[in-house]
């Protein structure tokens, strides 16, 4: 069985990363959204404040490489996708890279994708929620 790629997406806040965690810890394989995994870094806020562009190549990088750590066989879950990426890039009001483009064109989920809708009674605010 080849690797079957879904991804969870949607508003800040709306429970995607307590999903993902209840998926992980009843065995099904996950990936982090690579924007937070970025933004916890040293150097990783200060990076998206300063240089929007920089953190929207920064996330693409992050999420190639976990891509391409996916190659195995059975089902794996994202937090959040290559257009999501682009979406960021947008709400900034900044340009999409051809390459941002071309990943989102090329890298596509084979299984569903989720979309978490905004739910303001869960949200919590936190160090990379700005």
């Amino acid at each position: 069985m080849p690797v079957q790629r879904a991804a969870i997406t949607g508003a800040l806040g709306a429970g995607k990363s307590t999903l993902l965690a209840e998926l992980s810890r009843r065995g099904v394989a996950t990936v982090s959204e690579v924007a937070r995994t970025i933004l916890k870094s040293a150097g990783g806020m200060a990076l998206r404040e300063e240089d929007p562009l920089a953190f929207g190549d920064a996330m693409l990088s992050a999420q190639l490489a976990a891509w391409d750590d996916t190659q195995i066989e059975g089902s794996v879950v994202f937090d959040r996708g290559f257009p999501d990426i682009a979406g960021f890039l947008r709400v900034e009001g900044l340009p999409v890279s051809d390459e941002i483009t071309r990943a989102c064109d090329e890298y596509r989920f084979e299984g569903p994708i989720f979309r978490a809708p905004p739910w303001r009674a869960i949200y919590t605010p936190d160090d990379e929620r700005i």
